[in-house]
């Protein structure tokens, strides 16, 4: 089981989300993300909108998965 943040995942707060796979704490982030839009979080709607602008590029968006999965994999795990 690892823990990473919002913020290491682009996000714009500290709230961790567990699990034993990059899918599944990418899973978390989501739902997160969604909720704080749904609240109209200034903070997450800023990362939002950087995010959007990265998904405008499929090439900067796949490197930018695959560097987040890296290093979520490479993080230690929680016991």
């Amino acid at each position: 089981m690892k823990k990473i943040s919002c913020r290491e995942l682009g996000g714009a707060c500290d709230l961790e989300f567990t699990g034993d796979s990059f899918e599944e704490v990418g899973k978390q982030s989501q739902e997160h993300a969604i909720k704080m839009f749904q609240q109209k979080d200034e903070l997450h709607l800023e990362a939002a909108e950087k995010m959007k602008a990265l998904m405008s590029s499929p090439l900067a968006m796949e490197n930018w998965m695959n560097e987040k999965k890296e290093y979520f994999l490479n993080l230690p795990d929680e016991n």
